[in-house]
């Protein structure tokens, strides 16, 4: 079982608008979803930030039906979906609960940018497939956040997309 990062940037290296919006992404398309719903069957649980936890509840059904969902939050949450768990007790105490599990798939750190620091500082992320958006933001809320902890990364994989969208596959080291 490994801890993946799958993620959308833009070229300057946000994740999201400076208000958390992901509507500069509409704009871009691929026949296959960039991997996504093959990237999706390798996954058995899924690690979600609180407040990106609640930026896709807003955008309506929930995407995530028959995977296992923790949420890192500090408040609890009211009719969350299936098989979807508030997990109050921080991502070390999550990263020991996954590991202690038996799992075939992976577990995919959706986000956000703080979610998947925890687990960056804990040098619990194995891989990172970044796709890089051919569109600057200047602004937003970047995908790594200042940090003390320092890592190395391999570069595995790579795949430039017709539109300019490049795929990124890096292993931690």
């Amino acid at each position: 079982m490994k801890f993946r990062v799958y993620i959308a940037v833009s070229v300057d290296g946000c994740v999201a608008s400076a208000d958390g919006g992901v509507a500069w992404l509409e704009s871009f398309h691929d026949e296959e979803g960039y991997g996504y719903n093959d990237f999706l069957q390798q996954m058995d649980a899924i690690v979600i930030g609180r407040t990106t936890f609640d930026q896709v509840l807003g955008f309506g059904d929930w995407p995530y039906p028959g995977k296992d969902t923790y949420v890192l939050t500090s408040r609890s949450i009211e009719n969350p979906p299936p098989q979807t768990t508030a997990w109050q007790a921080g991502a070390s105490k999550l990263i020991e609960h996954l590991r202690g599990m038996s799992m075939q798939g992976d577990v995919w750190l959706l986000g956000g940018s703080k979610s998947i620091r925890a687990f960056r500082d804990l040098n619990a992320v194995d891989a990172y497939e970044i796709y890089v958006m051919p569109l600057p933001r200047s602004s937003g809320i970047p995908l790594f956040e200042s940090s003390d902890t320092t890592t190395t990364l391999r570069l595995t994989d790579h795949h430039v997309f017709p539109d300019g969208v490049v795929r990124t596959v890096y292993e931690s080291v």
